[in-house]
């Protein structure tokens, strides 16, 4: 080969180059000893300069180029899986990718997924405005601004994002969201939005082809890193072969990392001129290339070796680490030296994800950390049963409370066994998180005691019955003869005060009888459907009521009952024992003056309510006694209601049975009894199934009539089914076309393709919340009407649903009534705005 255009020194330069090149290109082609190339699906969306696809569909950038040279470090093959920021993130948590490039740190996050361990670059977040607009200097400029955002960009939603400054200053800001930055920032370009949030890079790069200018607002500083999945196989593997190629290009200045952040990020590069170089250069060229060819053709072997060996221990790194990480609790390594300093050497990364207490590389400083956590009450424990282990050198096993950063407290059990060196003793465990078997423990303790007091109420009540049955054929002569004589008596006769005597004292005997068979035979039969207020409301004037009242003429009797309240499937009588046998309670329990208060209120139960009985889920007319007398002490409370057990402060009915019938009437009625007491007084709260079915006296259609609609289109978003069906009977019953889905996803995709005109959104639900799905759907259709029905009381998150433009609130349960005079009202106001 020859060059006569150039010198000879030129010509010996080049052919030592070339020479170099062909030996260095022959050892990159020796065949490696891995097996066949890991496949990595990486997720793509479109942020450039650090990630995007070109016209012609390759996929470039920075994060792109650094990602396939460590692919071809470690002997990956890359697979792009490209889509929008929300659906990367979406199929990172799921598994459906590997890893995802170009993830902003945060706490919230690192309990989702994984993260590299070291930073891959530095970003913050900055406003953008178009150059014809008047500057804007401060964030108080932005008030009542339209912001266009990128969708679960943490530039926006993570804590110190601008949703949260848009907040604390109450700049009352609106948000146009977008899968990517292209379409953020074209949304200002064309006037459909007052300001652009984005990453430094991406606006530093794009703002002038958008005609946009940087304001100097910046905020939410971020380290941007790698991330992948949390529970996925793979990802200890992946997260080791990142890291260990990280911790070698960042410790070179000159490696390929700082050249494609150059490329990427600086805003050009200066061309350099090529200058006519030394004779002695050539000659230093030969030598060292002669040189390297002889190193190079040495190691040959070595390198194929080593290659080999740390092929192995990578798979063996990987195999452990992948061990350790997916074991259900913290993997640790404890010390404690013969000097006395003890610490924790060792954790797996579940000490976040379950302590949420972050590695530190300080062993004494981390055990002096987690036992500073420890629940005061099991700290000195904890530590005891540690340094008895480490003085015997014996296995420990240990449980208590820990108490997180932000209050929650759960319950652990630590197991390790100990491993002896000269001048300590080492302790490899585990950490395991037992707060639910801690619950199940509890819960089972709380149904044992709920079955005793059940069996031993059903005992009594069979000997109860027994007893009544036989006084039953003794009392029939008892009130029976001494009326006959005293039908044939004088009026006059000095027998008949005693006649009289032995008939009261029987007729008192029959009642302590009817109460015993209430108690055992459970005799509350459900036969009608009654208005539970306009029962009491009868009942209070009746004389066997105001009789226990009239003894006490210091107590004030007080009604607090609810106009809509549901209806009720039951037997009047025993509803009257109920309400008389709880005021001859609360009237004892009240030593001179005070108040009682019968209430009424519909109560709609969510979730279980564990009181003295476990309230389950569904709809209750709720009936509440109260009183302000001493309340029921500890040791009485669990025995209340077992028959002939009283106390003066406790008052009984006067057959001993008061509060037995109480119990047997409302389980009879499959109700429940809940008791809530202090120092200040008693409360009864009775739970009766609640019935959509209308009184006898009470006429359906004239309660309707009025409510009517014109065949609307209502969606009902509730993830209980029961709840579903119940609205959807009663839209019917209203002249509604209803609809109905079990939850915000399904939803979401719903609207995508169809329209309503109204929803009807519970706001508590797994997984989307009310106030989530009504922001996803208002995205889909502007200004879409809903009414808000929840069992909650109005919580911030309804209110910030009605922020958003929802309608008024109704709680569960709801009337017909209720429920046809919000949809309407709602209706009506959306016709009045079009």
């Amino acid at each position: 080969m020859s060059f006569p255009h150039l010198t000879t020194n030129y010509q010996r330069a080049l052919f030592s180059f070339f020479y170099f090149i062909a030996v260095a290109g022959f050892l990159m082609v020796l065949p490696r000893p891995l097996s066949a190339a890991q496949l990595v699906k990486v997720g793509v969306y479109e942020n450039p300069p650090k990630i995007f696809t070109t016209p012609q569909g390759k996929v470039s950038g920075f994060w792109p180029e650094l990602i396939e040279y460590i692919a071809r470090q470690e002997n990956w093959k890359i697979k792009y899986v490209p889509g929008s920021w929300e659906e990367d993130l979406r199929r990172l948590k799921n598994n459906q990718i590997d890893i995802m490039p170009d993830v902003a740190y945060t706490a919230k996050r690192s309990r989702i997924y994984k993260f590299s361990a070291s930073s891959i670059l530095m970003s913050w977040s900055t406003l953008y405005i178009r150059e014809d607009k008047p500057a804007i200097v401060s964030f108080q400029d932005l008030a009542g601004k339209k912001i266009a955002a990128l969708r679960g960009s943490s530039n926006l939603e993570d804590k110190n994002g601008f949703r949260e400054i848009n907040s604390k200053l109450n700049l009352h800001c609106t948000f146009v969201l977008f899968n990517n930055y292209r379409q953020v920032f074209k949304a200002v370009a064309e006037n459909k939005a007052d300001a652009a949030i984005t990453n430094r890079n991406f606006g530093n790069r794009n703002a002038k082809y958008f005609s946009l200018k940087k304001t100097p607002l910046i905020f939410n500083p971020t380290d941007i890193k790698f991330a992948f999945p949390a529970n996925s196989a793979l990802t200890p593997y992946l997260k080791a072969g990142i890291d260990r190629q990280m911790r070698i290009l960042q410790s070179n200045n000159n490696s390929i990392y700082y050249k494609i952040l150059e490329k990427n990020f600086e805003t050009g590069i200066a061309e350099k001129n090529v200058n006519i170089l030394p004779r002695w250069f050539f000659t230093a060229v030969e030598l060292v290339a002669g040189i390297g060819i002889f190193l190079l053709l040495t190691i040959i072997v070595s390198r194929r070796q080593i290659r080999l060996k740390t092929a192995e221990l990578s798979s063996q790194k990987a195999l452990l680490e992948s061990i350790t990480e997916n074991v259900p609790g913290v993997v640790y390594q404890f010390y404690a030296k013969n000097n006395g300093e003890a610490g924790v050497r060792y954790t797996s990364s579940k000490l976040y994800d379950i302590f949420e207490l972050e590695f530190i590389d300080d062993p004494p400083l981390l055990l002096k950390t987690f036992i500073e956590n420890i629940h005061p009450a099991d700290r000195q424990s904890f530590i005891d049963t540690v340094k008895e282990a480490s003085d015997k050198r014996a296995p420990w096993n240990w449980q208590g409370r820990y108490i997180k950063p932000d209050g929650q407290t759960i319950w652990f059990e630590g197991l390790s066994s100990p491993i002896l060196h000269r001048d300590e003793v080492a302790f490899n465990g585990l950490l395991l998180d037992i707060t639910k078997v801690k619950k199940l423990e509890e819960e089972y303790k709380q149904a044992e005691i709920q079955l005793q007091r059940s069996q031993k109420m059903e005992a009594i009540g069979l000997m109860a019955g027994g007893v009544a049955h036989d006084l039953n054929n003794i009392l029939s002569s008892i009130v029976s003869y001494p009326e006959l004589i005293l039908l044939d008596l004088p009026e006059d006769s000095p027998l008949r005060p005693q006649i009289e005597t032995i008939l009261k004292a029987g007729l008192s005997a029959a009642a302590v009888v009817a109460d015993m068979l209430t108690v055992a035979r459970g005799s509350a039969v459900v036969q009608t459907v009654c208005n539970l207020n306009k029962l009491l409301l009868e009942y209070i004037k009746s004389p066997e009521l105001q009789r226990p009242l009239n003894e006490k003429p210091g107590i004030e009797l007080k009604t607090n009952l609810d106009p809509e309240l549901l209806s009720v499937k039951c037997s009047t009588t025993h509803l009257n024992k109920c309400v008389l046998n709880l005021i001859i309670n609360a009237c004892e329990a009240i030593e001179n003056t005070g108040t009682i208060t019968i209430s009424t209120t519909n109560r709609y139960v969510d979730i279980p309510l564990k009181g003295y009985d476990e309230v389950h889920k569904g709809e209750y007319v709720v009936l509440s006694v109260a009183d302000t007398g001493s309340g029921i002490s500890a040791a009485d409370i669990d025995h209340i209601f077992e028959p002939f057990y009283s106390k003066k402060v406790m008052g009984r009915s006067g057959t001993g049975l008061g509060l037995a019938v109480v119990w047997s009437a409302v389980h009879d009625h499959n109700g429940y009894i809940d008791i809530l007491t202090d120092s200040h007084g008693t409360c009864f709260e009775l739970y009766f199934p609640a019935s959509r079915e209308l009184p006898d006296d009470e006429d359906e259609e004239t309660t309707t009539k009025k409510l009517l609609g014109k065949g609307q289109k209502i969606l009902i978003i509730d993830d209980e089914e029961i709840q579903r069906d119940i609205a959807a009977i009663m839209l019917r019953k209203l002249a509604y076309k209803p609809m109905a889905v079990a939850g915000g996803e399904e939803a979401v995709s719903f609207l995508k393709s169809n329209k309503v005109d109204l929803l009807l959104l519970d706001m508590i639900m797994p997984g989307m919340n009310g106030r989530e799905t009504y922001e996803r759907i208002i995205a889909l259709h502007p200004g879409q009407k809903a009414v808000i029905a929840t069992g909650f009381s109005e919580t911030d998150e309804v209110k910030k649903a009605q922020e958003m433009g929802a309608g008024s609130f109704i709680k569960k349960p709801y009337t017909l009534n209720q429920l046809g005079k919000a949809v309407k009202d709602e209706l009506y106001k959306q016709k009045l705005k079009t």
